[in-house]
């Protein structure tokens, strides 16, 4: 039998759900309290998450980082400083990546490449939260003191002069495109399309 045949067998013999089939409905009352109380859970871990992001947002405005989603930024001369949260799904627990992105970058997209995750180890213990006020606070305390400690220092270190450099953290269509724009032939689309992405104050 050939493989392709096979395939077809095996989605014959696939069971198709109904139209207007409703997983709750073919539940025990036990497994329907469960789902329901582990959506639930869901629902505020996640909700929890966004106020442990607006709690870093309302520290990080003193250094002029402007907030998209998970996203922070702030736009210094050719480039951008951006530190971004990824939100685990496994769990109310965060990871933190910092990074420099050229305004004058060709990519339609936000390159996670940056500074070292090591250097964050420490940290992260603190990027953790549960369902209360304290730690949801104690959370935005951590990422803030990683931000300071660590983003901000890291920051200052790469200087255009680094940047362009073959020791650079930028991908290679940031690295030659801040090189363009610091030899004034910079794209003002590609700054354009930076600025949207980060939604950064020019």
């Amino acid at each position: 039998m050939s493989a392709a045949a096979g395939d077809f067998i095996h989605c014959k013999e696939r069971k198709v759900i109904p139209k207007g089939f409703k997983l709750l409905d073919h539940l025990t009352e036990e497994q329907k309290e469960q789902y329901i109380a582990e959506k639930e859970a869901k629902k505020i871990e996640q909700a929890n998450g966004q106020k442990v992001l607006r709690r870093f947002n309302k520290l990080v405005k003193e250094h002029d980082f402007t907030r998209r989603s998970n996203w922070f930024s702030k736009e210094v001369g050719h480039v951008a400083h951006v530190v971004h949260f990824h939100k685990y799904t496994f769990g109310p627990t965060f990871r933190m990546h910092v990074l420099i992105r050229a305004l004058n970058d060709s990519r339609e997209y936000v390159a996670l490449n940056g500074m070292p995750g090591i250097d964050l180890h420490p940290y992260e213990p603190g990027f953790k939260y549960e369902n209360s006020e304290e730690s949801i606070q104690l959370c935005a305390n951590a990422m803030f003191q990683a931000f300071q400690e660590v983003a901000i220092p890291w920051f200052k270190s790469n200087t255009f002069k680094v940047l362009i450099s073959e020791k650079s953290p930028l991908i290679d269509s940031g690295r030659e495109g801040l090189i363009e724009a610091l030899n004034g032939k910079g794209n003002p689309e590609y700054v354009e399309i930076s600025r949207k992405l980060l939604e950064l104050k020019a």
